[in-house]
């Protein structure tokens, strides 16, 4: 008799559990939330960022390599002017987004189109956005672009080709050029950010190969190696 009572309970025990696991099981699915906040590398907060999770090994598709292009905002990256210059740009709020369609765009109804209407909705529509910023950015040089953007409080820069480095104004001006000494004879550096104008003396020659190695034997206490 306890053997037979036995026996029902572990059944009962089996059935309960195989119960509540297919009920768990059911209530799962495809589809789940992310709760949190997207910051910017100075902890402001980027009001209607989207964050896509993908699981490439369930058949999900690998995000596409964007250039300079942000993979959750948009306009975000370098965009041709006129010239073949390029401006870099990024729109990261909706108050940033109407005052780059009224002031930079001159278009301020494309605040109302639905395909642009948050941040979200402009990366999925990136493609259609950007014809509109091609359209305006086609027929302005980059200084015009950027007067724009500053006016309406974008934030940018120049993108320049690496040939431009040496004559960039940062480097022209304020005696940041130095001559250095090598072997192959004296050569043109640049000062390094941290010292001031006209310390160039401080920096001293480029080392010869095995200038110093007799100098370093000796200081490990090694000289005769």
């Amino acid at each position: 008799m306890k053997l037979r009572n036995l026996l029902a309970c572990v059944f009962a025990l089996v059935i309960g559990a195989s119960l509540i696991f297919a009920e768990s099981t059911a209530a799962q699915t495809s589809n789940g939330t992310l709760v949190g906040t997207v910051t910017d590398k100075t902890g402001g907060v980027i009001v209607g960022a989207t964050v896509k999770v993908t699981s490439v090994d369930r058949g999900g598709e690998a995000p596409r390599r964007t250039g300079t292009r942000h993979a959750m905002i948009v306009p975000y990256g370098a965009y041709p002017t006129a010239g073949g210059e390029q401006v870099m740009l990024a729109v990261q709020s909706d108050a940033e987004w109407v005052r780059f369609c009224a002031t930079v765009l001159e278009d301020p109804g494309l605040t109302r189109d639905e395909r642009f209407a948050t941040n979200e909705r402009r990366v999925t529509n990136r493609a259609a956005l950007e014809e509109h910023i091609h359209a305006t950015f086609d027929a302005l040089d980059r200084p015009a672009v950027i007067e724009r953007l500053d006016r309406a409080g974008i934030a940018s820069a120049r993108v320049n080709p690496i040939e431009q480095l040496a004559t960039h104004e940062q480097l022209a001006t304020g005696d940041r050029w130095a001559t250095t000494g090598t072997e192959a004879g004296p050569v043109r550096t640049v000062l390094p950010p941290w010292l001031p104008p006209g310390r160039a003396e401080d920096l001293g020659d480029v080392p010869a190969l095995g200038q110093h190695t007799q100098a370093v034997l000796d200081w490990l206490g090694d000289g005769g190696a």
